[in-house]
């Protein structure tokens, strides 16, 4: 039995202490009933591109979280569905002159709730297709600060970022678009092509604008049922050297952040923006039109999860979840091949006790070789959602999550959960941990 005690005090001081691993820093793994409010935003109306086919909707017909996944479903109405912005902001504005569409979708952003700059980020999901399909998984540049006073329904407004595109940056870890008009043997190989794209510039128009993209075949994306569509995970792995959209963990699209330069601001957004995700199942402009009497449809895009990770050692990591900014703090351990990792937040008290401001607590960056004990004291404040402990062994990210003070945890091993395993949250108050 390997034993690991903190050394609380001794913060950034350990000389020699091992590389940290990189940190799961936030993640959704879309259990329970209901999308996470506190982490997306379901998007109405029409959001974006005046080509698109179809309108956004939060109705469970369009979008649910149910057995473990976000469904993103299109459906078609000949009678249509109706803009629930209709004549709001102005006949000039194309988003509030359209009455209805046949077509309504689901979509979801994390704007103003989560952004990040570098590290690495895993999205699971499948889809199944009909002509004029258009599902996507994709993040845009931002500022993250959110117009006030804006109720939900007018969220959608502001949805895309504070910053124009394409100077904001876009990053493209999926898009697949039917391209049924172009030939039967053009449209066979566009239903089986993965596109990842970088858009960034000056403008959307002429030299200033700039795209840069890569393309991957995939016999098994052309599914008309979504049982026999088949999961894969889109990736990125981003530092300030290396920008790398990935497929089932392979580089597809690997570019230098710094040298996707705006031709005349200058501007490198993969280098100095923060980007948030967007999730969505769109129709037509990108793919051909959608047919006019719903042939193939209802068609439906699953995500599994999104899971973040951060590698606190790289410089200029930036996390803003709900408006804040998280970071993290190295803490020194005897054990020479362990490098905890806790939030800069977390403060040291004059006895030695660990608080941290608000939130659960994580620790991450172990690699034991062996068996261990955990042993630490921390104090939840009053307002804290409870406490998380974890560590990396190899290749799997193993989770301790404490259902008592002073006593073993249940455990997560490979984002299963180990039969009888519970999480409940540490009441506000100092608590002994002790993990076997």
């Amino acid at each position: 039995m390997r034993r690991v005690w903190f050394g609380w005090l001794a913060l950034m001081a350990a000389a020699g202490m091992a590389p940290a691993a990189e940190v799961l820093v936030w993640h959704d793994e879309f259990e329970g009933e209901a999308l996470d409010g506190a982490k997306w935003t379901a998007e109405q109306g029409l959001v974006r591109n005046d080509r698109a086919a179809q309108l956004y909707r939060a109705d469970p017909a369009n979008l649910t979280v149910a057995d473990g996944v976000l469904r993103l479903t299109a459906t078609f109405d000949e009678a249509g569905y109706s803009n629930p912005f209709y004549g709001k902001n102005g006949w000039e504005d194309w988003r509030s002159y359209t009455k209805s569409k046949p077509y309504a979708s689901g979509s979801v952003n994390s704007f103003g709730k989560f952004s990040m700059r570098y590290g690495r980020v895993a999205v699971r999901a499948r889809f199944n297709v009909a002509s004029g399909a258009w599902p996507a998984i994709w993040m845009l540049g931002t500022t993250q600060t959110p117009p006030e006073n804006l109720d939900d329904d007018e969220a959608f407004w502001w949805a895309v970022s504070t910053v124009p595109w394409p100077q904001c940056g876009e990053i493209d870890l999926m898009e697949y678009a039917t391209r049924d008009g172009d030939g039967a043997e053009a449209a066979a190989q566009a239903r089986q092509t993965i596109h990842s794209t970088l858009h960034w510039g000056d403008s959307w128009t002429g030299a200033d604008y700039k795209m840069d993209g890569e393309t991957l075949l995939c016999k098994d994306l052309d599914q008309a049922d979504l049982a026999a569509a088949a999961w894969h995970e889109y990736g990125l792995e981003w530092t300030p050297e290396r920008l790398a959209i990935t497929f089932d963990g392979e580089p597809v699209l690997v570019r230098d952040p710094g040298a996707l330069v705006a031709p005349q601001s200058g501007e490198t957004p993969f280098a100095d923006n923060l980007f948030h995700f967007v999730l969505n199942l769109a129709l037509g402009s990108m793919a051909n039109d959608p047919p006019t009497d719903g042939a193939g449809y209802p068609i439906a895009h699953e995500i599994d999860y999104v899971r973040v990770w951060q590698d606190p050692e790289v410089t200029g990591n930036r996390l803003l979840i709900g408006g804040k900014a998280p970071a993290f703090a190295g803490f020194a351990c005897d054990d020479p091949d362990a490098a905890p990792l806790i939030p800069a937040d977390a403060t040291v008290g004059a006895d030695g006790g660990l608080t941290l401001a608000g939130g659960p607590l994580a620790v991450g960056g172990f690699a034991p070789v062996s068996a261990f004990t955990l042993t630490a004291e921390v104090t939840v404040p009053g307002g804290a959602t409870g406490t998380l402990l974890g560590f990396r062994s190899g290749a799997h990210e193993v989770r301790f999550a404490c259902r008592e003070a002073g006593k073993a945890s249940a455990f997560y091993d490979g984002w299963s959960q180990v039969a009888g395993a519970q999480t409940v949250a540490l009441a506000p108050g100092r608590h002994t941990l002790r993990l076997t």
